[in-house]
């Protein structure tokens, strides 16, 4: 397999990334944060299971924490097991404490070697700006003293300059404002195309949530999401966000005939009766056809009440409503289960599709993955996109729809409407 590995670099190369980004945030009047994370007792991978295994547990640590960064510069590997992750144009300094939750859960979930099964545990020291700038040798130093006290203390992680304190005031603010921006409809759709790789049309798009907070700014769906289902809102929110997606896919031009719009369907609701009445009410209300709805779930979803969700699954799907497999290869993956979910389409996790152009073992996965799906009659769907070369490989293994950053970023309404009157299909194909 090639290593997907990001090569050593020396401090000076960090500390100009690391300087570009200072310098640009405090222009903005925003906030940098820096993680330095360090695998625990990686020597004791290497006598365990061998240098081969400790190398593959390397490439998958930086692979997830690429998941959390679009900016791949600001990945960094520091160490024989450390590395960095600039964290750059934060509205909050609390922003950080988030992220650390992120990297800590990406890298918590277990790490297989053949047929050996094991968790790898990390230790992350933090430092973030606040008020004072602070050069790029200072953050590090900052993090670096962080990371020492966290392993001192036996802490998960360490962060300096922001308190818990702070951290936890933050969060229930954010709370708040948030569940008050769903209650007063000032969240919003945005909307990723997904293009038919045989013939470059845009047949289907994706809604996906976004939040532009005046207090907070931009906050990702990775960190609403939890808040909301801890609210018990998730329902309400599944319900505005079929509505809202419903009744925009009216407004976009037919230039290639009447499209598709997919929304997420969150796993604790999969199993819901009231799902079907909610899916029901919004088609008529918006006088929507079934087939151009697809609800998107993940593997796990069906886990908690799987009688309950194959039941409300097979119900909506016999009535024509598409349901999409989101996020395959990193859940469940029962081939029992597989073979008996009402399904039409599955996506191919994007962890699988970002470094197929340099990993066989990675093209060889989509390649089962599609050839496995259309076993079933199912379509195959990958995200992930970025590039040219990864489209055109997804083509040649017989992928049948495409969605990434190479075709569109996710866009708001009315940017949706351009794009769909400005597309030329034979720019991809």
């Amino acid at each position: 397999m090639t290593s997907t590995r990001i090569p050593d670099i020396d401090r000076r190369a960090l500390f100009k990334t690391l300087s570009y980004h200072l310098t640009k945030s405090a222009i903005a009047k925003k906030h940098v944060g820096l993680l330095i994370i360090d695998i625990r007792d990686f020597k004791r991978i290497n006598r365990t299971f061998g240098f081969a295994c400790g190398d593959q547990v390397l490439d998958d640590v930086i692979h997830r924490i690429r998941l959390i960064s679009p900016h791949m510069e600001c990945v960094i590997r520091m160490g024989n097991n450390e590395f960095a992750l600039i964290l750059p144009g934060m509205d909050s300094p609390a922003f950080v404490g988030l992220a650390v939750n992120r990297v800590r859960k990406e890298i918590d979930s277990s790490f297989r070697w053949y047929d050996k099964e094991f968790n790898v545990d990390i230790c992350i020291g933090a430092a973030v700006t606040v008020g004072d700038r602070l050069s790029a040798q200072a953050m590090v130093l900052k993090s670096e003293n962080a990371l020492q006290q966290a392993k001192e203390e036996g802490l998960p992680f360490f962060l300096d300059t922001a308190s818990d304190k702070d951290i936890d005031a933050f969060n229930w603010k954010l709370e708040k404002d948030l569940l008050d921006a769903l209650a007063q409809n000032q969240l919003q759709l945005y909307y990723q195309p997904k293009i038919s790789l045989a013939n470059g049309l845009p047949l289907r798009a994706e809604a996906l949530l976004r939040w532009n907070s005046p207090d907070h700014g931009s906050v990702p769906p990775d960190i609403m999401i939890p808040i909301i289902e801890r609210a018990g809102k998730m329902t309400e929110l599944t319900k505005w966000v079929l509505n809202s997606a419903l009744r925009h896919l009216k407004d976009w031009p037919q230039t290639f005939g009447q499209m598709g719009v997919s929304i997420n369907v969150p796993a604790n609701i999969v199993h819901e009766r009231t799902l079907r009445d909610m899916v029901n009410d919004a088609l008529n209300i918006w006088g929507v056809k079934q087939e151009h709805l697809t609800l998107e779930i993940t593997e796990s979803a069906v886990i908690k009440d799987q009688q309950s969700s194959f039941s409300n699954l097979t119900h909506l799907n016999e009535a024509g409503i598409k349901i999409s497999i989101d996020d395959f290869g990193t859940g469940y993956s029962s081939l029992e289960y597989f073979k008996n979910i009402p399904a039409k389409e599955l996506k191919i996790d994007k962890s699988f599709v970002f470094n197929m152009f340099n990993d066989v073992a990675d093209k060889n996965i989509v390649q089962l993955v599609i050839d496995l799906a259309h076993k079933f009659n199912l379509d195959v769907v990958a995200e992930g996109i970025e590039d040219v070369e990864t489209l055109k490989i997804l083509q040649t293994l017989g992928c049948d729809f495409a969605q990434g950053y190479y075709i569109s970023h996710p866009i708001s309404q009315s940017d949706f409407i351009k794009w769909l009157e400005e597309y030329d299909p034979s720019q991809f194909l």
